[in-house]
């Protein structure tokens, strides 16, 4: 599970968060995580219908992976 789409998938099931889900990902936490997902143009929103939505310009980075966001960013 590395690519935005797995990890989009797997948010959007009952029970799951995003520090479960940094768990299972070595080489990213929570923070790393959240900050990935919005630099890509998906913002959390907190109001009805919660969740993960796609917001930014142009296709959806769907099969970027989230450790080339944890490379590009470990400074």
């Amino acid at each position: 599970m590395l690519r935005i789409a797995e990890i989009l998938s797997e948010l959007s099931k009952q029970g799951q968060t995003e520090s479960g889900i940094a768990k299972q990902i070595e080489g990213i936490e929570e923070d790393r995580l959240k900050a990935a997902l919005n630099e890509e143009g998906y913002p959390f929103r907190n109001h009805s219908p919660k969740g993960w939505f796609f917001v930014g310009k142009g296709a959806e980075p769907l099969e970027k992976s989230i450790l080339e966001y944890a490379k590009n960013n470990c400074d």
